[in-house]
């Protein structure tokens, strides 16, 4: 029951937080392509809880489609959103031809540590690697408001991580990230566009 809770709170928060980025007038939204790539991989996360929500039957199709959704959240849009926060964090701009190429990296350098049977370091490696961005990206702002959100999204994203590792609840590890998703998706609304 708590881990349908906290899946469905993760799944709020997901929504909250795009609509966070989508919040303001026609003229005053920030559509940096930094912020349309946060919100492409926060939707990554609403599949995963979709997934494992409308996913249940006990069908081969069912779990390797639920485990893919999940797969694409964790490999896939994780990765993403620090790294449209930490851009964004160091004022940096790309173009969306060049994210797209960051993300097919992403994928394929999944795909390969899977094929080469060490998917599971590659996962924590990422979690580590994920955690330092979001802590250098808090850092390194020069908009001193957003170090303690984003502070506070690296801490939360370690715990959800070292939660993982742990095997611990799974609703504390989804908690941590739902504390995290909106952090980070409010951090980077508040860091000012040039």
């Amino acid at each position: 029951m708590l881990t349908t809770l906290s899946l469905v709170g993760l799944m709020l928060a997901s929504l909250a937080s795009i609509l966070l980025l989508f919040r303001g007038t026609k003229e005053s939204i920030d559509s940096s392509a930094e912020i349309k790539v946060a919100r492409l991989s926060i939707l990554s996360f609403i599949l995963a809880v979709i997934g494992e929500f409308t996913l249940t039957s006990n069908s081969m199709d069912s779990d390797t489609l639920a485990r893919m959704l999940s797969n694409l959240a964790l490999y896939a849009g994780a990765p993403l959103l620090v790294s449209s926060i930490l851009a964004k964090a160091l004022d940096r701009s790309f173009k969306m031809q060049t994210w797209g190429r960051y993300l097919l990296a992403i994928i394929a350098l999944f795909e390969l540590c899977r094929r080469m049977e060490i998917g599971e370091n590659y996962g924590y490696a990422l979690g580590m690697i994920l955690v330092i961005a979001l802590f250098s990206a808090g850092l390194a702002t020069k908009t001193k408001p957003m170090r303690l959100p984003l502070s506070l999204s690296a801490i939360t994203l370690g715990l959800a991580f070292a939660g993982y590792l742990m095997q611990t609840e799974q609703s504390v590890v989804y908690i941590c990230l739902m504390v995290a998703v909106w952090f980070g998706a409010s951090a980077l609304k508040n860091i000012p566009s040039r």
